[in-house]
């Protein structure tokens, strides 16, 4: 596949995530229930493999495919030498009173914000959630992003939520 093709697939994709988000609100930014939610205002965190097996169903293609689409348009946060996307972190949100491990990736929040205000009928992008990230895990979450802009120090706590 081209880069051409690649951005098609995934303008594809914010087609289908808007419209989804239409019918269901509730698929983004509920921490516990949605498969993605904003941590700042440059970044997704969201659920692995649920992003990219949802996204593959709503769009007839494979998983796979999805994630290709998605690291090579630049909308999938990927770790050099070997572009691993998906990392362990423990999170809380608001309500929660615990920590749980999750397998998680970053996503441009750019994506999410364009799929909602073409697609999605919103015209704002959507508000922080009370998605949390552990303190320990910052240290991970830096090396990471190692080179990129990393995620705002609010993301992190000490504190179950």
């Amino acid at each position: 596949m081209t880069l051409t093709d690649y951005t098609e697939l995934a303008g594809d994709l914010q087609r289908v995530l808007g419209e989804k988000y239409r019918l269901d609100d509730h698929i983004l930014n509920v921490p516990g229930f949605s498969m993605a939610c904003r941590i700042d205002e440059h970044y997704f965190l969201a659920l692995e493999p649920l992003l990219l097996k949802n996204l593959g169903t709503w769009s007839a293609v494979l998983p796979s495919r999805v994630l290709k689409a998605l690291i090579k348009t630049g909308n999938i946060l990927t770790c050099p030498p070997d572009r691993e996307h998906m990392v362990a972190l423990r999170t809380t949100w608001e309500g929660l009173g615990r920590f749980v491990r999750i397998k998680a990736c970053f996503v441009q929040g750019e994506f999410f914000d364009r799929a909602l205000k073409v697609f999605g009928g919103r015209a704002k992008p959507l508000p922080l959630s009370s998605l949390q990230v552990h303190s320990d895990d910052r240290a991970g979450v830096e090396e990471f992003f190692k080179g990129k802009t990393p995620p705002a120090s609010w993301l992190y706590t000490d504190r179950p939520g």
